[in-house]
């Protein structure tokens, strides 16, 4: 992998971003805190203009290598679509061992982490105003310096599952960009 990147990197390619993601979620590939210290120096030294970044479901971030690797990057795109373990169950449905608490402190031990949520409606509606004010319980704890909200619009698996209305994602980001005191933008 990383002599692959060293190759596309020598030949010319001037990225902005070398961003870690892939089919599934990279921080589970067992070797991922390697691969980061392997990478880094490589486009620091032929790619010094890229930022090296990361796409993750927040799944592995209880797991302080993960950690230390997550903070060796220049950008941190985190996704919590949740404000309480309840509705993490449900949006989300992790895989046994995924604790929300454990999450939401690996969340909150990041450098500069930007946070994206997708907000829905239907049999599971993570935009109440209940469940909104959670999600902010847990952004004040996170400190993230951005935030990305969108709604789906693609087919989803469950049929009563709805996006959310634009007004009520620019309610939401307005909201949370003014409890927290950083930019929260909706897609």
């Amino acid at each position: 992998m990383a002599a692959a990147v060293a190759t596309a990197l020598a030949n010319g390619i001037k990225p902005a971003y070398v961003t870690f993601s892939g089919n599934g979620e990279a921080t589970a590939h067992p070797d991922f805190p390697a691969i980061v210290y392997e990478i880094k120096p490589i486009v620091r030294q032929l790619a010094p203009q890229a930022r090296l970044a990361i796409l993750s479901n927040s799944c592995m971030v209880t797991k302080p290598e993960i950690i230390s690797a997550l903070n060796e990057l220049d950008v941190r795109i985190m996704k919590l679509d949740a404000g309480n373990e309840a509705m993490f169950s449900r949006m989300n449905r992790p895989a046994q061992g995924i604790g929300f608490d454990r999450m939401i402190d690996g969340l909150s031990r990041l450098d500069k982490v930007t946070i994206q949520t997708m907000f829905t409606c239907g049999t599971v509606d993570n935009s109440t105003d209940i469940q909104v004010a959670d999600w902010l319980t847990c952004l004040k704890r996170i400190k993230p310096i951005r935030g990305q909200i969108y709604t789906c619009v693609r087919g989803h698996a469950d049929p009563h599952l709805s996006t959310v209305p634009p007004e009520r994602l620019t309610e939401i980001a307005a909201t949370a960009t003014r409890e927290l005191g950083v930019p929260i933008e909706s897609f």
